[in-house]
């Protein structure tokens, strides 16, 4: 998977869980998330913790995710 491609998945969660685009966020270590194969979940999930965001329910395993 290309990066644009990866980044778009991380999107796609991050709007999902928060409403919010990766460029919304403060700077994150996107590039070298990805080229150390870390999944989109993950790096959102990275994100969101390194943000400081309340709960992370959206990831619960109950929810297909």
């Amino acid at each position: 998977m290309s990066f644009q491609q990866w980044i778009g998945q991380v999107d796609a969660l991050l709007i999902a869980a928060v409403g919010l685009h990766h460029s919304d966020l403060a700077d994150q270590t996107w590039r070298d998330w990805y080229e150390s194969e870390m999944s989109p979940r993950e790096a959102a999930e990275e994100a969101l913790a390194n943000e400081e965001f309340p709960g992370t329910e959206f990831w619960s395993p109950s929810r297909g995710e």
